[in-house]
């Protein structure tokens, strides 16, 4: 099986202004109207300008974007088909709302996926949007977004097509999770997700639609790792039964970052946000917990805050109820 390094999917903060409207006072705007022209539009310029084609694929709320020559039109199908499936899973869990499965005429639920079939193509693209002040300026000495040969908004993603198409339908899964629970915290102010949430989401999305097998995140694992594979739910229930020493409390996995993160973290990460969903039940409306609760994030409440106001439960006594729901996880 083809294995690969998992590349750090870059949100570039610089880029942030130009993805809505910005409001017109000082007070931060409730709702701001996202569409994928920050991208998509300086992409068609580029593309004339560098004598570039461009190949789409979906004509629904995914939509992939092959720019130059690359055979790959299987793999381009299976992403828009797992993106989909995402996008709907999202939705299920998050009441049935439609924020994340809404119609596909409306732009703030259409996502692209644009994959270079070239690096030296994507790193001029990068350039193009350095010139006309869409991306800022390397942050450090090091230029990430051209090194990981990657970068992200809310309503696209672009990478290199080499990278994504070695497994296609787990790299949908993690882009489109990625860009709509970026899309949905954007749309409410300038908060960026917490990483337990939408790693945790995307593990578990990848672990139910790509054969139980999570093989991309934001974390440069590599996908053949001994402890990136298995069953989760059994590792985290050994990890409790045995009092590991990489166990952390529900407060702490909700202050995880991605840098440097053990991968016995992420499965954390992963356990408690499934523990979470599972609590709410997928109830309907926007009275869903889940849903109540990425509301509260979004509006710049702390993770712990957030769940204790919606859950109504807070350490130790969350980490008491999470631990007891993992052990018996299978």
């Amino acid at each position: 099986m083809k294995t690969a390094l998992l590349y750090i999917l870059l949100f570039a903060a610089s880029c942030l202004p130009l993805f809505g409207v910005e409001s017109k006072d000082d007070a931060k705007p409730t709702r701001r109207m996202i569409t994928p022209d920050v991208v998509t539009v300086p992409l068609d310029d580029y593309c004339k300008q560098a004598g570039l084609a461009q190949k789409k694929y979906g004509e629904g709320k995914i939509c992939v974007v092959v720019i130059g020559q690359a055979d790959i039109a299987n793999e381009a199908k299976i992403m828009v088909e797992t993106g989909e499936k995402t996008l709907l899973m999202l939705d299920q869990w998050t009441g049935q709302t439609g924020i994340f499965n809404g119609p596909k005429e409306n732009p703030k639920h259409v996502y692209h996926l644009i994959l270079f079939a070239k690096d030296q193509d994507y790193l001029g693209f990068v350039d193009f949007l350095r010139e006309k002040k869409i991306l800022g300026a390397p942050d450090g000495r090091d230029d990430l977004i051209k090194q990981l040969l990657n970068f992200r908004g809310p309503l696209s993603l672009v990478i290199v097509t080499r990278n994504a198409v070695l497994r296609p339908d787990n790299f949908a899964v993690h882009s489109v999770t990625c860009q709509a629970i970026s899309a949905f915290f954007f749309e409410r102010g300038d908060i960026d997700p917490p990483a337990w949430v939408t790693e945790g989401l995307s593990a578990e999305i990848q672990r139910l639609l790509c054969h139980g097998e999570v093989l991309w995140s934001s974390i440069s694992y590599e996908m053949s790792s001994p402890d990136m594979k298995g069953n989760w739910a059994l590792d985290v229930a050994f990890m409790i039964k045995k009092n590991d020493t990489n166990l952390r409390k529900a407060s702490h996995v909700m202050q995880f970052e991605l840098q440097s993160l053990p991968g016995a973290h992420y499965k954390l990460m992963w356990s408690f946000s499934k523990m979470l969903v599972q609590t709410a039940g997928g109830k309907k409306g926007d009275k869903n917990k889940f849903y109540m609760m990425l509301e509260e994030l979004a509006k710049g409440v702390k993770s712990e805050e957030a769940v204790k106001k919606v859950f109504g439960i807070a350490d130790p006594q969350l980490t008491q109820a999470w631990f007891g729901w993992a052990v018996n996880q299978r």
